[in-house]
Order: C-alpha cells, then structure tokens, then sequence
C-alpha cells in the first residue's frame, strides 16, 4: 500500500506484489511463489553485478533485515531501542532480525528482545526515525540549528 504506482493509482497491491515475484520466477513457470532455488538463482544474478563480497554481504542483510555481520558489513536497518532494565540501567539493544515488525508493534518487539535473552523492564523508541515524539533534552539547552538554518 506504500508504493508509489498503488498510492497513484496506476497500480493495484496485487499488481506491485505480482510483478516483484515475477522478477523470481523463470519466464515459463509463473506461479507466484519463490522457491530456494529461485531466490538462490535471483541472487547469483545480482551478485554478478557486485563487485565486492562484502558490500553485496551488507546489501543482503539491510534488505532482509538480518543481524549480524562484521566492520562495514554489519547490519544497519535492524531496529535499535532504548531499554530500561529492571536494575534502572540503560542500553541501546538491536531487534535482531525484525523484518516484518511494525514501528509500532512494541510487544512484538519486547517480544524479540527477550527471545534474544534482554531483560526489558521498559523500551523507548524516543528519536528514531520512526516517531514523531521529540527526542529529550535533559541538559535544558536549546536545540541547535544545523549552520546556515534559520
């Protein structure tokens, strides 16, 4: 519902959904479903056209939300959480392998941070990109303008 051809109108859900299986799917079996091997083949493709492991090693985990990786190629789209622990400490905690969890699915996001063995006593999402709640300003300074704004 949030590409652009279905917000225009041009294009329905199923229309989008089926044409981005399609690009699985080898020329004389559509089916609409994405086997291993067609998922393998799609990405041997791609990798061709990449000529850095490690770059096409980040490109498949940001895409897929999977955690992990080392240096520059350590995931970066995984969501991370400010977590208060029952002690009153805080640490900021990725939501390992999160593809499908809302930004606004915070149980299941508890959920996953616990499965992960993090002990979650309370959880803020305050300054992500995905709120709209102004991030905290304990030193009581105004906030600073980026240089030449106004």
């Amino acid at each position: 519902d949030k590409h652009p051809d279905v917000i225009s109108g041009k294009k329905t859900a199923n229309q989008v959904l089926r044409e981005f299986l399609d690009t699985f799917d080898s020329p004389d079996d559509k089916d609409g479903k994405v086997t291993p091997a067609e998922f393998c083949r799609y990405y041997a493709n791609i990798s061709a056209s990449i000529d850095d492991d490690d770059y096409f090693e980040l490109m498949i985990r940001n895409a897929w939300h999977i955690s992990g990786g080392e240096g520059w190629c350590a995931n970066t789209t995984c969501r991370r959480v400010l977590v208060t622990h029952a002690d009153g400490s805080q640490t900021v905690e990725e939501v390992k392998n999160d593809l499908g969890i809302t930004a606004e699915d915070k149980d299941a996001m508890k959920a996953n941070l616990e499965a992960q063995g993090i002990d979650v006593a309370a959880m803020s999402l305050t300054g992500s990109l995905d709120t709209t709640e102004p991030p905290a300003n304990p030193s009581g300074a105004p906030p600073r303008t980026p240089a030449g704004k106004t």
